[in-house]
């Protein structure tokens, strides 16, 4: 009963986000953050109250984090289940068996969720003991619709989130073996595919120094990634 409720309430969370008041996402109780993650959130709103005191720009034309932060307080805040992939140590021992053993749990990066009448992503990474922000994306309960049903079709409440290069995949298991998704579950790849695709990225990444991909931006790193991935996909 406990797995069908968590998906019911995740299905509301992901498709429903715009049509639900921020109250009403308060009395769901989905997923409190834990004392430690209430902290790593309190950091970052304290970075960001100064900011927001200096700065009072009319509503509606601040950037997405900087609306996010004012308003922080409304939405209902809830962990996800980040994972780090372990390349090197997949490349050393490359095998569909291999590949779960190679995710763990990150404890220097945070993953969380943001539910009021939007929802958004956002992310810290720990620097010299300390939290800061990384990443923010609006509208992602609609970016991951699609997974609370298909979490229902594997009668699961376990998924793990990673990256794999500069693109997010889900993983979660069905009928004993692990199943993946791009973020946008456009999609689905054996843990076979997986495999190779991990290994073209892993062996792309190897070839493309270092100095050089440090220059690209964000877009460009995406817009390489995405590229690698739509040559496998032709591949398939």
């Amino acid at each position: 009963m406990k797995k069908y409720v968590f998906l019911f309430v995740l299905s509301l969370l992901f498709a429903c986000a715009d049509n639900v008041s921020p109250g009403s996402r308060q009395k769901q109780g989905a997923g409190e953050l834990s004392a430690s993650e209430q902290l790593i959130v309190q950091t970052l709103k304290d970075f960001f109250k100064p900011v927001l005191e200096t700065s009072r720009s009319e509503e509606g034309a601040e950037s997405g984090t900087f609306s996010f932060f004012r308003n922080i307080d409304a939405y209902a805040l809830s962990s996800l289940p980040y994972y780090v992939f372990d390349s090197e140590k997949f490349y050393e021992n490359p095998s569909p068996e291999m590949l779960a053993c190679c995710l763990r749990p990150s404890t220097s990066e945070k993953w969380f969720m943001g539910v009021a009448t939007d929802s958004v992503f956002f992310s810290a990474v720990e620097q010299d003991s300390t939290w800061r922000m990384r990443s923010f994306i609006q509208q992602w309960g609609k970016l991951v619709s699609w997974l609370p049903a298909k979490l229902q079709e594997a009668n699961t409440d376990d998924y793990k989130l990673f990256k794999l290069g500069y693109n997010i995949y889900v993983s979660f298991n069905r009928n004993g073996h692990d199943v993946y998704y791009p973020i946008t579950g456009l999609y689905e790849l054996s843990e076979e595919k997986f495999c190779e695709l991990a290994m073209l990225q892993i062996k792309r990444e190897k070839s493309f120094p270092l100095r050089q991909s440090s220059r690209l931006s964000d877009e460009e790193k995406v817009r390489l990634s995405n590229k690698m991935e739509n040559l496998f996909e032709q591949k398939r």
